[in-house]
Parts: C-alpha cells; structure tokens; sequence
C-alpha cells in the first residue's frame, strides 16, 4: 500500500470514527428527553478548560 492510499483510510477510519461518536451523543441526547445534562454531556467551559 503507497503512502497516499494508506492516508486515505487513515481518514475515511477517522471519519467513520466521528460518525459513530456523533450517532452515539445523539442517542444519549434523546434518552435524556433533550437535556445535556441528563444525556451525561459535559458543559462546554468545563471541556474548554480540559482543551488547553
């Protein structure tokens, strides 16, 4: 496999990765009836904060 094919499905796998963590958040949403909070979501400045 050249370079250029294995960069291809380093990046198709990522995105398929993404994919799969948003479907997941999304159904975690809609268990908790909408609510962030209820669907285990962690707020935003608490993230930021893990960022940098």
């Amino acid at each position: 496999m050249d370079a250029d094919d294995w960069e291809a499905l380093v990046e198709w796998l990522e995105t398929f990765e993404d994919r799969q963590i948003v479907r997941e958040a999304t159904e975690d949403l809609k268990a908790g009836g909408g609510s962030r909070e209820r669907a285990g979501w962690e707020q935003w400045k608490t993230a930021a904060g893990e960022i940098q």
